[in-house]
């Protein structure tokens, strides 16, 4: 899955010098130049490819830390128990 997120930002950064786009004097939805329009789409499509990163490439465990006084671990963390279930071993 990660390689495919890293093909879809390269294919965004190689799209997003859009060279072809610079002379051209057409206008898109009756106001907006085709080069502003094209960004819009480009900018679209890395809102996408970042939110399919964050859903299906995000590593588990980046955003877990500590309590502030050190004192226990995150509460959906497996390495202490102190619960009666499991003896009370830590």
């Amino acid at each position: 899955m990660k390689f495919l997120i890293w093909i879809l930002v390269a294919a965004l950064i190689i799209a997003h010098h859009d060279f072809w786009n610079w002379d051209d004097d057409q206008i898109v939805f009756g106001f907006m130049p085709i080069g502003l329009a094209y960004h819009v789409g480009i900018s679209i499509a890395a809102a996408l490819v970042w939110a399919f990163a964050c859903a299906f490439a995000w590593p588990n465990g980046v955003d877990d830390f500590e309590d502030p006084d050190h004192s226990k671990l995150h509460p959906t963390s497996k390495l202490h128990s102190n619960s009666p279930a499991d003896g009370g071993r830590s």
